[in-house]
């Protein structure tokens, strides 16, 4: 299903079409890299690092604290298991959002090592403003020094947004990180759908291709290697693609052995 990019922001926040292959999609679509993205999330990142909001996620702030209780239980877990050491492999992780998210909650005992992975403008972004002793920030795995240390492997809103998420998942669960958790996943309980998604005006102006993943298929790629602690609803619950229904959530899951 095609669209024409002159109509694209007069249709609803939503998702749309059920696309062939991302190429096709993207065609459709601004993309992640519009620069209005970034500038939303790093004004929305500034505020929380200057104590002017208690988190953003998806450059929109809160001023009340929600978090992710299920991950936050995986980080926790695996912080005392490893002689209060948390050391984190944040793919697709903005500006820090799931770090200063969770950071308040994690006690101060806890020596933190917490990695970004992330497009390259987001990286400098990141490093000129972010980074610490605690943050760090990278454009791929290489620049992680010691990844045999990591001991929780977090996705979060990461695998419906890249061309080919089961590829990616698999690239990482190869690393062999004791703990993993993906968060904020759309799932259909049918074959997985390819979309594209416009986003609600009061955020930003853009779109970008977003995928529905077979729940199945997902747990059958996790259970190879990994015991499935859980899988819980994320916070985006329900979602209606076209006539079809959805769900938005999460899988918490340790390494075999």
């Amino acid at each position: 299903m095609k669209f024409f990019p002159m109509n694209l922001f007069q249709r609803k926040a939503g998702y749309y079409g059920n696309y062939s292959t991302w190429q096709e999609a993207r065609a459709d679509c601004s993309g992640y890299e519009n620069g209005l993205i970034l500038d939303k999330v790093l004004k929305a990142a500034l505020a929380v690092k200057n104590g002017e909001a208690l988190y953003e996620r998806d450059s929109v702030v809160f001023n009340e604290y929600q978090c992710s209780w299920a991950v936050l239980s995986l980080l926790l877990k695996a912080a005392l298991e490893n002689g209060y050491r948390l050391s984190v492999l944040d793919f697709g992780g903005s500006l820090g959002s799931s770090y200063f998210q969770f950071r308040s909650m994690i006690p101060d005992n806890v020596t933190i090592n917490w990695n970004v992975i992330e497009q390259a403008h987001f990286v400098v972004e990141g490093k000129k403003n972010f980074e610490s002793e605690e943050l760090k920030f990278h454009a791929d795995i290489s620049g992680i020094t010691d990844l045999g240390s990591l001991n929780v492997l977090l996705l979060s809103s990461v695998l419906s947004y890249v061309e080919k998420p089961t590829t990616l998942l698999s690239e990482l669960l190869a690393l062999q990180v004791p703990y993993v958790a993906i968060d904020r996943t759309f799932c259909f309980a049918s074959s997985s759908r390819l979309t594209m998604q416009i986003v609600p005006k009061w955020i930003y102006e853009a779109s970008y291709p977003a995928w529905f993943l077979n729940k199945a298929e997902l747990v059958q790629l996790l259970t190879e290697n990994y015991r499935v602690l859980s899988i819980f609803d994320a916070l985006g619950g329900k979602i209606k693609v076209g006539s079809c229904r959805a769900e938005e959530i999460g899988f918490l899951c340790q390494l075999k052995g």
